[in-house]
């Protein structure tokens, strides 16, 4: 890719926020403070798994990023009480954390080099020790990001630091490049110890206190990869890895860590169920399925956190959910749109609604060419009493599936009205680059039918099929959106059958990689505020949603979308990069690689006693970030 060098640091991200507070129980009968010390919230998702450099799910980053810290962070802010906005928050700023400064061209921290490259330094900041009591050093900083791009599971998170340090999507792709061969299986071990010395390893190196990050062209968003409150660029004891039985950091020995599982099997990593960082938070226990537990780290870096510890529940019925928000036993919990009636008025709970998002939650992807051996949920795998492999390869098929959704329903009935149609992958809070001149899909069932009429040449219409959709468990928009496209498919034809049925996270993520799931449901909250983070996962031939959906997909994208999405990140210019995502916009509907499901606006219920709650777009939940909260009353 030949990128140009901008001068600072492109797109601010704009958003407008109206927040509504409803705010009851406060006064002189105020409910006593239950177990004032602990932070109770309860999700609906399971953790995937604990390995910083593996997890790709809001389940598991929600642990995660409790224990562990970046090098810098976005600073955030608070709706607090009768507090109608946050504070100084940001999605184009940074905080130092692990690093002692910001890099910036003001401070000499971002340069050029000679050859026209980028340098990105990074001071490290002493007197740190992990939860072990092992020292930070900036080796660790080194190892962890190193780790990050070897491993590239499938499906993972590796290619946030691929792409702008080597200049390659995953490492698979970096080896056979550098061994002149198609395929991965045709590199020696030559070959790959050759391509980590001659990219990962000079990428990151340390020089004195600092981990210095060399890219060969500018990447726009790599300050925001590396903000996240996320993950891929958690820092961990490299030391403390290896003996759990990790990657030792030598250049002959990655293979034997890269995509450990095949991408589909979490615990293969030896840090499956083991975490040790520098957070504010030590994992004491995490029963899968069930609940984490943290304890504060006395000894943490900054001020030890406000609370004692924090308590992280799964319950998928929201009944129950609702019971413990109400009661007290619970502090925060995850809230569908559809029952915010249920808590308005409770006393001593406050709901905040219209917080601004950065997210596309959910979408229905098609797969096409979907894998029908040993798979249940294509029935025969035939016409009839099942679909054949190819079913989404035809695009009336899935501009039909695209006519048959009722959006204004969801809105007003899932959604209660806090929501809005989009025409995705970029979501709309993105601007400029959303393409709010591009028409939306509408209901249309008579569009529809006429297009199945159409369809593999009418054997479609006149055999019929039946196949199943998956929703992970708990998850009721999800149920609900699939419950639509079921009722409103079956109306058109007695022949046609669509199952809708739940399934645990786990079991959910492994069949979505697998290729097995015909019409999957899932969302994508960003990564980094930049309409690259979206259009890739969404449109690119190795995205980590488009990667799912199938050959026929891979096939669209590698003719159509691809060069699209290197062309935009080939230029800083606002313009140009406007005009292309407004394009690959255009295309996504022209294809209906997807179906663009209604979005929410954000959305938090807690008790009133929660405060210093942080927000940020970039948070996934409340309780991402649970350093800064405190119980009390005002």
């Amino acid at each position: 890719m030949n990128y140009r060098w901008k001068n600072g640091l492109i797109f601010a991200l704009s958003l407008t926020l109206i927040v509504s507070l409803v705010v009851v129980g406060l006064g002189q009968d105020e409910p006593e403070i239950q177990n004032p010390n602990t932070l109770t919230a309860v999700a609906t998702g399971t953790a995937n798994t604990l390995d910083p450099s593996y997890a790709y799910d809001t389940a598991s980053g929600n642990i995660i990023t409790n224990v562990y810290e970046n090098l810098i962070r976005y600073p955030y802010g608070v709706v607090d009480g009768d507090e109608k906005k946050p504070g100084d928050y940001s999605v184009s700023k940074y905080e130092p954390m692990l690093a002692s400064k910001v890099p910036s061209q003001e401070n000499g921290l971002i340069r050029k080099t000679p050859d026209g490259g980028i340098i990105y330094e990074f001071p490290i900041r002493e007197g740190v020790t992990f939860h072990n009591g092992n020292e930070l050093t900036p080796e660790d900083v080194e190892y962890s990001l190193e780790r990050t791009m070897i491993q590239d599971r499938s499906g993972g998170p590796s290619w946030m630091l691929l792409e702008p340090l080597t200049g390659y999507g995953s490492i698979t792709s970096l080896v056979t490049t550098v061994a002149g061969v198609e395929e991965y299986s045709e590199t020696t071990s030559a070959d790959r110890t050759a391509a980590f010395k001659a990219f990962i390893d000079p990428a990151v190196e340390v020089k004195g206190q600092s981990v210095i990050l060399k890219l060969n062209d500018p990447y726009p968003p790599l300050m925001n990869i590396l903000a996240h409150s996320s993950y891929w660029s958690s820092v961990m004891d490299k030391q403390w890895v290896a003996e759990q039985g990790g990657w030792p950091g030598t250049a002959e020995t990655w293979p034997e860590y890269h995509n450990p599982g095949g991408g589909s099997a979490a615990e293969e990593s030896p840090l499956y169920d083991k975490a040790n960082g520098t957070g504010p938070f030590k994992l004491d226990r995490w029963e899968p399925g069930q609940e984490a537990v943290f304890s504060r780290y006395e000894d943490y870096w900054r001020e030890p956190a406000e609370l004692e510890s924090f308590v992280l529940q799964k319950t998928q019925e929201w009944g129950t959910r609702r019971l413990s928000l109400v009661n007290g036993e619970a502090d925060i919990v995850y809230m569908p749109l559809q029952y915010i009636d249920q808590v308005q008025g409770a006393k001593g709970v406050t709901v905040q609604t219209g917080l601004p998002t950065i997210q596309m939650n959910p979408a229905a992807f098609f797969t096409q060419d979907v894998k029908t051996e040993n798979n249940e949920y294509v029935g025969s795998g035939s016409w009839g009493d099942g679909i054949p492999s190819n079913f989404f390869n035809d695009v009336k098929v899935r501009k039909a599936f695209n006519y048959a959704f009722q959006y204004d329903a969801f809105i007003e009935q899932v959604l209660q009205g806090y929501g809005y149609k989009t025409n995705g992958p970029v979501p709309k809070n993105m601007q400029p680059y959303y393409n709010d001149e591009l028409e939306m899909y509408s209901y249309d069932l008579d569009k529809a039918e006429e297009l199945l009429k159409e369809a593999h040449d009418g054997e479609l219409w006149a055999k019929g099929f039946e196949f199943t959709i998956l929703y992970n468990s708990g998850n009721e928009s999800r149920k609900t959106a699939a419950d639509i496209f079921e009722a409103n498919i079956e109306k058109l034809n007695d022949k046609f059958e669509i199952n809708v049925r739940s399934v645990d996270w786990s079991t959910y993520l492994d069949m979505m990689v697998q290729e097995k799931t015909p019409l999957f449901l899932i969302g994508w909250i960003a990564d980094f505020p930049d309409p690259h983070n979206f259009v890739t996962p969404f449109m690119a031939s190795d995205g980590t949603f488009s990667g799912w959906q199938g050959q026929g997909m891979k096939e669209l994208a590698t003719e159509k979308y691809d060069p699209l999405i290197e062309e935009a990140m080939a230029t800083v210019d606002e313009q140009e990069r406007k005009e292309i995502y407004y394009e690959l916009q255009r295309l996504a509907k022209e294809d209906a690689v997807d179906v663009w499901l209604p979005q929410a606006q954000g959305i938090r219920v807690m008790r009133n006693w929660v405060q210093n709650a942080p927000f940020n777009p970039m948070y996934s939940d409340s309780w991402s970030y649970v350093y800064p909260i405190s119980k009390g009353y005002e």
